[in-house]
């Protein structure tokens, strides 16, 4: 027998282990450290945060299923309300937990792309769509408000794997159940969901029986939800239906939708991605989708969840069923980032780094770029609620700032007021800017008043705010002046007002504007003052 020399010998190197969790660690810490960087910085600019936190502290109070107004879907009221049980505080904690949902939505999406779009980029794939995801404009911005749209991010993300590992060869019915329960609770949450499901579905279309368990799963949610309208309010899509009309209603009221005006909202969403994804992931994905396309390889399947909803949504844009919100482009672009693999993928070797890390690097600055087309913006954008608050702009950029003028409303609010002893009241304004001062301002939700149904006629609308100051013995009002009747109040300083019951209301002048006058009150009794 020979006896192979040294020479001879080949060996393999040994395989190097890939530690995935170290690498997760790494991306979860920069998306966490990002977000409390820019934390103090940031804004409530989102009415609906702030009625988010008012209807899960409403709910604390007297828990109940949602189906009253059945507007919105309740499992994010319910969340909120646990949470401020455990925590009661209402401002920061929301905006807090959130952070945590954008973050760990990394995870699904690691494993995801690793899986699915892992097979020449290796975990290259993981490590750019999740790192991306950490960086994605729109979802970075609503990770910084008590926002509906980033905890569904988080199970849309999560039903991704396992719909992955449901469609392999060797997958089973309890993944595909298990990814219908993430999805039943998206939709819980957000009627993306429900609009997703038969889109999440198509994936397992080679298995029915799969198929099947997903979608039984999935439904579970929007079944009982539609039960209890029916017997609530005796139409099963109640919620979609409110929300349409009232839309169309309002848009009517605006004029209609004119030509113009249906091709801006046409364009509303993919203006959107290019700005709040950034256009240079934005082509590398599409680039990554024609590739697919045109190797007609195995992702092009998860293009039918991405082309389901942004089709959806654009539609019932053009139809104006829906108001434009940037931030309802959240699942789109999640759901589109994975082909930016592909994309790179077609770069050469040595430029490939490069440009990726050019690419996720330039993501968060880009968010700012739709500000140099301001004017432009707000022409075209002129039948929307966005032109009135603030800048279209201002609702793409990462950090989410107030605009200037409720930002010096909230600070001015904010020097008149005695933190432990003061109540505020807000008389005449509408709900954006009654929200966005109140979580500006941060008093406990119990010291806040509010009064906007200034169409009743003037002795109503006086002995409504009268009751307000008689529960409130001093403390900051606000009037929205163009809303509320001249002989309420007047304007000398130190005006006495009365108020019955042998109570005087005092006022002194803080600051007054065009629109709106700050007062510090003081309710006494008569033979006091």
């Amino acid at each position: 027998m020979v006896t192979p020399s040294p020479k001879t010998v080949t060996t393999t190197p040994p395989q190097q282990t890939i530690n995935h969790w170290k690498l997760l660690a790494g991306i979860l810490a920069l998306g966490l450290l990002l977000r409390l960087c820019v934390l103090p910085f940031s804004h409530t600019t989102e009415p609906d945060a702030m009625s988010r936190i008012l209807i899960g502290w409403e709910w604390l109070q007297t828990p109940n299923t949602g189906l009253q107004s059945a507007v919105w879907l309740p499992l994010h009221t319910y969340v909120l309300g646990i949470i401020f049980k455990i925590i009661p505080e209402y401002y920061y904690t929301p905006t807090l937990l959130n952070i945590l949902f954008a973050v760990l939505t990394a995870i699904p999406l690691y494993w995801f792309s690793y899986r699915e779009f892992g097979q020449k980029s290796g975990v290259a794939a993981g490590v750019i769509v999740a790192t991306a995801f950490m960086v994605y404009p729109l979802a970075f911005r609503n990770s910084l408000m008590a926002l509906s749209d980033t905890p569904f991010a988080l199970l849309l993300a999560a039903s991704l794997p396992l719909l992955s590992y449901a469609r392999a060869k060797n997958g089973t019915l309890w993944q595909a159940a298990l990814a219908g329960a993430f999805i039943t609770l998206g939709a819980g949450i957000r009627y993306e969901g429900w609009v997703l499901i038969p889109f999440m579905a198509a994936v397992l279309w080679r298995y029915p029986k799969r198929l099947l368990a997903f979608g039984a799963v999935a439904m579970v949610v929007p079944t009982l939800w539609m039960i209890g309208c029916a017997i609530t309010h005796g139409d099963p899509l109640y919620s979609f239906n409110y929300q349409t009309h009232d839309t169309a209603a309002t848009l009517s009221g605006r004029g209609g939708i004119s030509l113009l005006k249906r091709f801006v909202r046409l364009i509303f969403f993919p203006g959107v991605m290019g700005f709040g994804l950034s256009f240079p992931v934005l082509g590398l994905s599409l680039w990554g989708v024609v590739i697919a396309l045109r190797k007609r390889s195995s992702q092009l399947i998860w293009l039918v969840p991405f082309l389901g909803l942004s089709l959806i949504l654009s539609y019932k844009s053009v139809e104006g069923t829906m108001n434009l919100q940037p931030r309802y482009a959240i699942p789109i672009g999640m759901l589109l980032l994975p082909f930016m693999v592909l994309g790179l993928e077609q770069i050469p070797q040595q430029k490939r780094k490069l440009v990726t890390v050019a690419a996720l690097v330039l993501m968060l600055p880009f968010s700012y770029v739709l500000h140099l087309f301001r004017p432009a913006l707000n022409l075209l954008l002129s039948d929307t609620r966005m032109v009135k608050r603030e800048s279209p702009a201002s609702l793409i950029e990462a950090v989410p700032r107030l605009s200037p003028g409720t930002l010096e409303f909230s600070k001015q609010i904010n020097q008149a007021l005695d933190y432990d002893t003061d109540r505020l009241i807000m008389l005449g304004y509408g709900d954006d800017i009654t929200y966005l001062t109140m979580h500006a301002v941060k008093l406990t939700l119990d010291r806040v008043c509010t009064l906007e149904d200034y169409t009743l006629d003037n002795e109503v609308f006086r002995q409504r705010c009268y009751q307000l100051f008689a529960q409130s013995q001093q403390g900051v009002l606000a009037i929205h002046k163009p809303n509320w009747p001249t002989d309420m109040v007047s304007k000398p300083v130190e005006q006495v007002a009365q108020l019955g019951n042998d109570q005087q209301l005092l006022l002194t002048v803080v600051d007054e504007t065009e629109d709106s006058v700050i007062y510090r009150f003081r309710v006494v009794e008569s033979s006091d003052s």
